[in-house]
């Protein structure tokens, strides 16, 4: 890991900010200024300081949504693609998998605004409503670690649980839209997926890595045995209980960035169960 020296934040851009800041962060909070100012290019004075992200507690649940730290790897400025450790808890993987685990089924994906079947995406899948209680505890974490970038009045899809099973795969694809989508709620809204978070819940499994083909480390090393350089080019990810991957989907100007295309790719053996955030951006 290259060792991280002090800069001046004002005037500079993004990737000199990047190039001299440590690249383990702990927390979400000095995540804020970082993801606020990726859209918009502009780098803020200064750094906010450290602080444990705290979320609301539900009131009358089973579960209950503690502090909780994790730390962050940027592997990636751009397209920014981060790799955050600890994302979820033991008590809070279990509470996922038992909430989804009896609505799995096949995998669909999105053809000219509906929902199919495809050969392209052989894994099971099921939405968690997001007013269950571990629901709302990782929407909020992963609110709160998006900061300014996700606005009030944004908001995140349905949380997904998937599941792959040996020889399932998802081919190459990416989360974003072509076009803002219709909102089927009456309201008028259109929206597209700004980001999106996948974390892994289950990695008891060989092979079925997470390969994104046009992305590239910036430090050129493999990551004690998290991600890799990819034989056919890119970086792959294995699956590593609780951690997760957050990544950005869309340019500036709010078109697709082909560049975070990527792929679930097929188990050997074993299990491998993740959950799909997306948040969206509204127009």
């Amino acid at each position: 890991m290259k060792d991280a020296t002090k800069a001046s934040t004002t005037g500079v851009d993004l990737s000199q900010l990047y190039s001299s800041a440590p690249r383990v962060l702990v927390g979400s909070t000095i995540l804020l200024a970082l993801l606020a100012t990726y859209l918009s290019g502009t780098i803020p004075h200064a750094l906010p300081k450290l602080a444990k992200w705290r979320p609301e507690q539900p009131d009358h649940s089973p579960f209950i949504c503690a502090p909780h730290d994790y730390s962050t790897e940027i592997v990636s400025t751009d397209p920014l693609l981060i790799y955050i450790n600890n994302f979820t808890t033991p008590l809070e993987i279990r509470h996922l998998i038992e909430a989804g685990s009896p609505n799995l089924a096949p995998s669909e994906i999105y053809i000219h605004n509906r929902k199919v079947p495809s050969r392209d995406r052989t894994s099971k899948s099921a939405g968690l409503s997001p007013s269950l209680p571990v629901a709302q505890c990782i929407l909020d974490r992963a609110r709160a670690f998006m900061g300014t970038l996700l606005r009030p009045i944004d908001d995140f899809s349905t949380p997904q649980l998937v599941q792959y099973q040996a020889s399932e795969y998802f081919n190459l694809h990416h989360d974003w839209y072509p076009s803002p989508q219709l909102m089927a709620d009456g309201s008028g809204r259109r929206f597209n997926r700004v980001a999106s978070f996948f974390m892994f819940l289950e990695g008891d499994c060989e092979e079925g890595e997470t390969w994104f083909p046009y992305l590239s480390d910036e430090e050129e090393e493999e990551r004690e045995g998290r991600w890799r350089k990819h034989e056919d080019g890119g970086l792959s990810f294995k699956p590593r209980e609780g951690n997760a991957l957050f990544w950005v989907n869309l340019h500036q100007n709010g078109t697709g960035d082909r560049r975070v295309m990527h792929a679930g790719l097929p188990l050997k053996s074993g299990v491998k169960t993740g959950i799909n955030l997306w948040p969206r951006r509204f127009y």
